[in-house]
């Protein structure tokens, strides 16, 4: 992936004809400034004059001008522009900055003559300094960057001088070598360019591993950091510059963590595609998250070429600009996300996600297929965020939720259990919760489950322990029923799966029917809060028929399926989880009414 990282930002550097010392400006920290305070001197024949303090107005397209970096230590800054914060926090700055300044910049006429002149009149510089910050109020403080200008015929600023220059690039390159207080680098070959050159230890903008403790170190030693991933100063530097470049177009927000989307060219680096992908010319779909306009852009752009693979980098941004590394999934193909777009599409194409149903479902003011409501993200990220929620403290939901994302990227199989284990939670609390299985939050979530299964079954990577399951359909006098088992054959492709979501339908129809003789359902106490499995899914069944008997109603052709399917189950053998068994139960409770089935039984007088 580095050699990707690196391609990229060598285009960067041609596509925006950056200087080196560009590559090290932090510009994308300074976005948001307002205002710039000048403290500005003049070169005179002998030496440097404080003159005054002034305000202008801050241009993004300026930033090469103030060579903005904040320092490693985060004491003061590597050049002498800072954020605004106070007066006297400022004051600090720029003094420890000149005091901390190694005597080899200090050889620099320029530089020499302006720390003289700078610390002695240090008091007249920021009484002018917090008279001007009173003209621009509290609020915009927080929005004002802090430098210095230097009249010389015209007015100069940092970026003008080579001595801050050189500075910029050695104390921003120190950080590829020195961290820890230990310095790493040595004479070897670049894991990169392969040139035999000297090569650094700390070159990559991405923490794959860490040297912060010298436990994890090369025989326990820091400074030989350099020995497990050695790069050299060039590709260093088109490292931090690619980067720069994937910050600007390819790092998205993604439920509580970011990802970076490393395109990888298979062959050779081509700048056309690469131009294609980051200028869209319309709305793309988002396939992983609300954020991943890009995906759609490089499947249309790439998924016949196969000259692009992906690399989804999962981080947790730490202080300053290291993140942690939660998933890494590397080489998939443009074809598998759309793959997997195409399968999304299909799935919510199903009847069961249309209007007709869903109002069946939720009742008549349901509006629209199940992906037009607003509010519900039915991205891939957001239908398995639903099950594993961020947790307050990082902890083994998120890692879980990480887990079910990047498997599903790398075509491996997920387990059914593992799912319904997790839909279970969220559905049972939301049972709780509601005085019925009407409620329509406990519903959308029920119907989220049933469209991740069905998703994972379209991919082929849904795991499963199969059954035999008999191919006799349903009556006709069930045909909805039939129709419905038919088209969703993946999703019940065993005795007990079948059995349980038939027990569930009916368990449904006795609640409703329940509320609408009596406007209360005392069934409902018995369904255990879902907290289902084998004996009770069993016992629960002629409990529901002799229920509906009492109210003079029965669904006999439904019975007859649910008791043959649990036959068949019993001749298999249980292959179903308790958590299994309680989400398919569910799944049925509320699909229900979309079968309409009629009763034949008469109504209680």
């Amino acid at each position: 992936m580095l050699g990707a990282v690196k391609s990229l930002g060598d285009y960067f550097c041609r596509k925006e004809k950056l200087s080196v010392e560009s590559m090290f400006i932090e510009s994308s920290k300074i976005e948001d400034v307002k205002n710039v305070i000048c403290i500005n001197f003049e070169r005179t024949s002998g030496g440097i004059i404080y003159r005054n303090v002034s305000i202008s107005g801050y241009n993004p397209d300026d930033a090469e001008k103030y060579l903005y970096r904040i320092h490693r230590h985060q004491r003061y800054d590597v050049t002498l522009t800072s954020r605004m914060n106070t007066s006297e926090k400022i004051r600090q700055r720029f003094t420890l900055w000149f005091q901390q300044c190694p005597e080899e910049y200090l050889k620099d006429p320029l530089l020499h003559s302006l720390k003289n002149e700078f610390l002695g009149k240090i008091e007249q510089i920021f009484k002018d300094l917090s008279q001007e910050c009173l003209a621009i109020g509290e609020e915009s403080k927080r929005n004002t960057l802090v430098t210095v200008t230097i009249r010389d015929e015209s007015t100069k600023y940092m970026g003008d001088y080579e001595i801050f220059k050189r500075i910029l690039r050695e104390e921003a390159g120190r950080g590829f070598y020195f961290r820890y207080d230990v310095k790493s680098k040595g004479n070897g070959i670049c894991s990169l360019c392969k040139r035999e050159t000297e090569v650094l230890g700390f070159g990559s903008p991405f923490s794959f591993y860490t040297f912060d403790k010298r436990g994890f170190a090369p025989n326990f030693m820091q400074e030989n950091a350099w020995k497990c991933l050695p790069l050299c100063m060039d590709c260093a530097v088109a490292l931090s510059a690619g980067k720069n470049f994937l910050n600007k177009y390819f790092y998205k927000r993604f439920y509580g963590f970011n990802f970076f989307l490393v395109p990888s060219f298979i062959f050779e680096f081509n700048d056309k595609i690469i131009e294609k992908i980051i200028t869209p010319k319309r709305d793309y779909k988002r396939i992983l998250c609300r954020e991943d306009d890009l995906l759609d852009a490089i499947t249309e752009t790439d998924a016949h070429n196969l000259k692009i693979s992906l690399n989804f980098v999962f981080v947790k941004p730490k202080q300053s600009d290291y993140v942690d590394i939660m998933r890494y999934v590397e080489d998939v193909p443009p074809s598998w996300i759309k793959q997997i777009s195409g399968a999304l599409d299909s799935v919510f194409a199903d009847s069961v996600f249309r209007e007709d149903d869903l109002k069946r479902i939720f009742g008549k003011k349901w509006v629209g297929n199940f992906n037009k409501k607003g509010g519900l993200d039915l991205t891939v990220g957001g239908l398995v965020r639903s099950f594993f929620p961020r947790s307050k403290i990082e902890g083994i939901q998120d890692k879980y939720f990480l887990d079910v994302v990047g498997d599903i990227l790398s075509q491996r199989r997920i387990r059914l259990e593992f799912l319904t284990d997790a839909f279970m939670k969220t559905i049972e609390s939301s049972f709780r919760k509601s005085t019925a299985l009407d409620d329509w939050k406990t519903k959308i979530v029920v119907l989220q489950s049933f469209a991740l299964v069905l998703l994972l079954h379209k991919l082929n990577i849904l795991e499963e322990r199969k059954g035999e399951l008999s191919t006799r359909a349903v009556e006709k006098k069930s045909e909805p029923l039939t129709v419905f088992l038919k088209e969703y054959s993946n999703a019940f492709d065993t005795p007990e799966k079948k059995a349980t979501f038939l027990e569930g339908v009916l368990a449904k129809y006795l609640l409703d029917l329940q509320y609408a003789k009596r406007k209360s359902t005392p069934f409902r106490e018995k369904l255990y809060g879902l907290k289902l499995d084998k004996r009770r899914v069993r016992k629960l069944f002629p409990e529901i028929v002799e229920k509906l008997r009492e109210y003079k109603m029965a669904y006999a052709v439904l019975e007859q399926e649910t008791a043959k399917a649990f036959v068949e189950a019993e001749k298999v053998g249980s292959k179903l989880s308790n958590e299994e068994t309680s989400y398919f139960f569910t799944l049925g409770m509320v699909i229900a009414p979309v079968f309409k089935i009629e009763s034949t039984g008469g109504e209680e007088e």
